[in-house]
């Protein structure tokens, strides 16, 4: 699927098309590539006084789930766009806010989440959505030339169309989740006692994959990092013998 110049109702429909399903990260990410040169981006909603909730990321390079979790739990006080945040009055409009690694203080964060990944600067785009934000942060990589007018004007319209689409997302995911609650409770108890090597936590991540729960919404269910979650599926599917959580399903009953 590709995204050029005068395809914003193809892209719509593409994104769309995939709210509710894992498939929204990369249909997003490669919108965005379209209209600006893009390594990593995070899309998250704030509420007041609290640490961001992630709701998408991607990356072309490792370590994008440990970047989120790293930004999200520690540094997101201290980043210039929260510091902008605050200082912003109620009732605006999509902002667009560039960050230069530069102008962050915390030499720990700059070196983790700009430095080392050769990130040349953060683009976030923000909407206020009731009384919390929804945000969108993209990453260019160095030695890129600065955003043109026209290309930052492409990407508020993008944002236009994105950040709403995230709101929905969230909120679908969020109900899915809900509804598979007593699904995962019956699963890890069943598997519990057919296969008591298991740990609980690989119990768990078990439980929700078969629930059809994306590797993000379960490190949010558990509150553990992304990367974690994969670690505890892949010892699980080690202890088992298999390769697929869905040969699981003869033995579990479902």
């Amino acid at each position: 699927m590709a995204f050029g110049p005068g395809t914003t109702l193809q892209t719509y429909d593409a994104l769309l098309s995939a709210m509710g399903t894992a498939m929204l990260e990369p249909v997003l990410f490669e919108a965005i590539d379209q209209v600006m040169p893009l390594r990593e981006m995070y899309g998250f909603e704030l509420c007041p006084g609290k640490s961001p909730s992630p709701i998408v990321s991607l990356g072309r390079g490792a370590g994008a789930a440990d970047r989120v979790d790293a930004y999200s739990m520690r540094y997101y006080a201290g980043d210039p766009l929260a510091v902008a945040m605050r200082r912003t009055r109620p009732g605006f409009a999509l902002q667009l806010h560039r960050i230069d690694p530069g102008e962050i203080d915390d030499a720990a964060y700059r070196h983790e989440c700009y430095e080392r990944p050769r990130f040349g600067e953060k683009i976030s785009l923000v909407m206020e959505r009731g009384e919390n934000w929804m945000v969108l942060s993209l990453f260019r990589p160095v030695a890129q030339d600065r955003l043109s007018e026209a290309t930052r004007e492409r990407l508020r319209e993008l944002g236009g169309l994105v950040l709403p689409i995230l709101a929905k997302h969230r909120a679908l995911k969020q109900a899915e989740e809900a509804t598979s609650g007593s699904f995962v409770a019956r699963t890890e108890t069943r598997l519990s006692y057919i296969y008591p090597a298991l740990t609980g936590r690989e119990r768990g991540v078990c439980a929700r994959t078969l629930a059809g729960m994306t590797a993000e919404a379960i490190a949010l269910d558990l509150g553990i990092g992304q990367s974690s979650v994969l670690t505890y599926r892949r010892r699980a599917y080690h202890r088992l013998g298999i390769s697929s959580i869905h040969q699981l399903l003869p033995a579990l009953g479902l």
